[in-house]
């Protein structure tokens, strides 16, 4: 679904009583104000569904010299598993444009992040079960939050964590155990 077409949804869900004439591809909306900071809050909202509800996953060969493998052209956001050839899980650190990993070639699967979206562009979702319903939600859950209306805000985070609850969206397993249970 496009940006413009869920900021549709969320206007018709909170009555932001934006002008229809702005959910044409082409029209003026991007001169309001209101609109670049729902797109922007679409994107924000996009990034953070990526990191804790990451299961856009992807895999890449990955060819360490020097004992450096650069990853500055992949767009991810955390290492799922990095192994060789014959499958074994490999050591490694995070720096600068890369990781410090000891010389040879690897296959990585990570985490990817998402695009940046615009007005017209469309919403590539972490997870098929986040529909663009659950995803209005959470875009006018940030609005209202960097708008200042507090109460607005609460009010649409609470049915964005229960609508993702409801659709069995799980936090990512990439996660610390509690303290204490590390043995």
């Amino acid at each position: 679904m496009k940006v413009l077409e869920i900021l549709k949804l969320c206007n018709g869900m909170a009555d932001l009583q934006l002008p229809e004439r702005y959910f044409a591809e082409q029209s003026d909306a991007l001169a309001d104000e209101r609109i670049t900071k729902l797109v922007y809050c679409c994107n924000s909202l996009l990034e953070q569904l990526y990191c804790d509800y990451a299961t856009a996953l992807k895999k890449c060969t990955l060819v360490a010299t020097d004992g450096f493998a650069d990853t500055s052209g992949l767009h991810f956001n955390r290492v799922v598993s990095l192994v060789d050839s014959n499958g074994n899980n490999v050591r490694y650190r995070y720096t600068k444009g890369g990781l410090s990993v000891a010389d040879g070639t690897y296959t990585l699967t990570y985490a990817s992040l998402p695009q940046r979206v615009g007005w017209t562009e469309e919403v590539e979702m972490p997870s098929p079960r986040i529909t663009p319903r659950i995803f209005a939600y959470g875009c006018l859950a940030e609005y209202f939050f960097s708008v200042g209306d507090v109460g607005q805000s609460s009010l649409w985070n609470d049915k964005f964590l229960n609508a993702l609850k409801t659709a069995n969206v799980k936090k990512s397993a990439m996660t610390m155990p509690p303290v204490g249970r590390w043995l």
